[in-house]
């Protein structure tokens, strides 16, 4: 019986302002993006609501990916739009709109994005997109019973094979272009798998 290992180091996200993202490399994809929203908290943040939006807004799920026609990965500006929320009858939340700001990242299925390997497995490499967002690379190994991904229409076998190959080489830290293979969402992410076209 063959243990599978990996190595990981888990790299911190960084809190970034909207300044800080470069909003024209096309490789980030992402937008700012304005909106109102209602928000939903429990009476624990009726005195760090900054924090409650903020735990709001970047919980990447389902719902707040098709709100925002994205995932949030910095916040600029917020405006309360009222000095009280107002309870929720036999609930104890409050509720309250307000205006944001904020750097949207906009995955699709076959665009490439940059990322930083974060974790590196036998048969795997996830990776990191703006510090958060989690993507896997699945290894194409013989021998085994991984499905071999289809290579893109725009990629001949011959550059897939060697996208492949340079799989070995990467390391923890490095910055990497892959392109977005599906997306998926779980509880409070999305969860991409892509393939590796090259590194940086």
């Amino acid at each position: 019986m063959t243990m599978e290992t990996e190595e990981t180091v888990h790299i911190s996200p960084q809190k970034r302002e909207i300044s800080d993202w470069d909003l024209k490399d096309k490789y980030l994809r992402l937008k700012k993006k304005s909106i109102r929203k209602l928000i939903t908290l429990p009476p624990k943040y009726l005195g760090n609501l900054n924090k409650g939006i903020e735990e709001t807004i970047f919980k990447a799920n389902e719902e707040i990916f098709n709100e925002f026609g994205g995932v949030p990965i910095a916040m600029g500006k917020k405006t309360l739009l009222q000095n009280v929320g107002t309870s929720i009858d036999d609930h104890p939340f409050i509720q309250f709109f307000v205006d944001l700001e904020c750097v949207v990242f906009v995955p699709k299925v076959d665009k490439k994005v940059k990322a930083v390997v974060n974790k590196i497995g036998e048969t795997y490499i996830n990776c990191l997109i703006c510090d958060r967002i989690n993507a896997t690379i699945f290894k194409r190994i013989q021998g085994n019973n991984i499905k071999k991904s289809q290579s893109n229409a725009d990629v001949s076998a011959a550059d897939s094979e060697n996208a492949e190959k340079n799989l070995d080489g990467l390391s923890i830290g490095d910055n990497i272009l892959i392109r977005i293979k599906s997306i998926k969402y779980e509880p409070n992410n999305i969860f991409i798998t892509a393939n590796f076209e090259k590194s940086l």
